[in-house]
């Protein structure tokens, strides 16, 4: 879901940097930058993911994915 998100992002931007002249070159920069804001988003919560799984908790690792993100059964 975040690559989609920020792909469609990416789209509105693109066509306001091509509209302001912007440069091939500046727009990759933009671009990576967009990839290193989504990394680190989600670099703390899929770590403690990882960890969780690691230990005998998957119950509580599962009621707590369905409840942040509104997940039924």
């Amino acid at each position: 879901q975040a690559e989609s998100i920020k792909q469609n992002e990416w789209q509105r931007l693109a066509g306001r940097l091509q509209q302001h002249q912007v440069s091939p070159e500046i727009q990759a920069e933009i671009q990576q930058s967009l990839d290193r804001v989504i990394n680190k988003l989600l670099h703390a919560p899929l770590r403690s993911l990882r960890e969780e799984v690691a230990t005998d908790q998957h119950a509580t690792l599962l009621s707590a994915l369905k409840r942040l993100f509104n997940l039924r059964d």
